[in-house]
């Protein structure tokens, strides 16, 4: 049975090649080459051959990925009450308390007299 590793391999290591050096059938094949990340790939790593493949001199780190947890939700359920809510008079606009990321470039731009 294969298992998911990720491999950190040691800087410089050509990612292709070290694919490339194992045999996909009995001992590990890429699974994700990351090609973003130059010194991390995920790899299907068979579990018999784990302990060997780890001992390899181009491989910094391996990490077993496991499995996510399902997300669930709790149940849902009607109410009947009413929320209301009060809050005070103010003449500050918005983008005294909102992020510039949150509120927008044209928003704040305008709001703040083109001066940015």
């Amino acid at each position: 049975m294969k298992i998911k590793v990720d491999v950190i391999l040691v800087e410089g290591t050509d990612k292709q090649e070290f694919i490339n050096s194992f045999d996909p059938e009995t001992q590990a094949d890429w699974w994700n080459v990351l090609t973003e990340i130059p010194n991390l790939i995920s790899m299907d790593v068979e579990e018999s051959y784990l302990e060997e493949f780890k001992t390899d001199p181009r491989i910094v780190t391996v990490e077993e990925r496991f499995e996510p947890v399902p997300a669930s939700l709790p149940p849902f359920f009607r109410t009947t009450k009413t929320v209301t809510a009060a809050t005070p008079a103010t003449s500050n606009n918005g983008t005294d308390y909102m992020p510039l990321h949150v509120f927008g470039y044209r928003y704040y731009k305008f709001y703040t007299n083109n001066r940015i």
